[in-house]
């Protein structure tokens, strides 16, 4: 009986000491992997969550904005849908260095040039989107008031 209670007790021992491991590399990782997922939901490396997110975002932007003053929906809908864009890249890449390392990730020249380009390319299809009609403030669509 001694025997199987020195078991028992040192398979309580490693599965303590394994469950804190994991449940510290875990807290860590789940921390920095949430930032990665926000980011990545932000960013626009696919297209589905810039149809579901980054768009409606730059667009409820824009349509404030054109309350403001009318000529402001091009200029707001391009620099909301840019900033949601750059954070979405920047939290992306935060996340997934924190993820894999035990230090603040820091930034490069490098991949912020990238972020840019990448933001770039995106906000000309959102330009022209809006240049060619596709994309209008939201009193465009209502009917006019007499």
């Amino acid at each position: 009986m001694s025997g199987y209670l020195k078991l028992v007790t040192i398979r309580s021992t490693i599965n303590q000491i394994t469950c804190a491991f994991m449940n510290r590399l875990s807290k860590r990782q789940t921390s920095w992997g949430t930032l990665a997922v926000l980011g990545y939901i932000l960013s626009p490396l696919s297209w589905w969550n810039d149809l579901w997110v980054n768009i409606p975002i730059a667009y409820a932007v824009a349509n404030l904005a054109q309350a403001m003053h009318p000529r402001f929906f091009l200029p707001a809908f391009v620099a909301a849908y840019w900033i949601t864009n750059l954070f979405g890249l920047i939290l992306m890449h935060v996340g997934i260095r924190g993820a894999a390392t035990e230090k603040i990730p820091a930034f490069n020249r490098t991949g912020t040039l990238w972020w840019l380009a990448i933001s770039l390319g995106y906000t000309a299809i959102m330009v022209a989107l809006v240049h060619w009609g596709l994309l209008r403030p939201l009193a465009a669509y209502l009917p006019a008031r007499q």
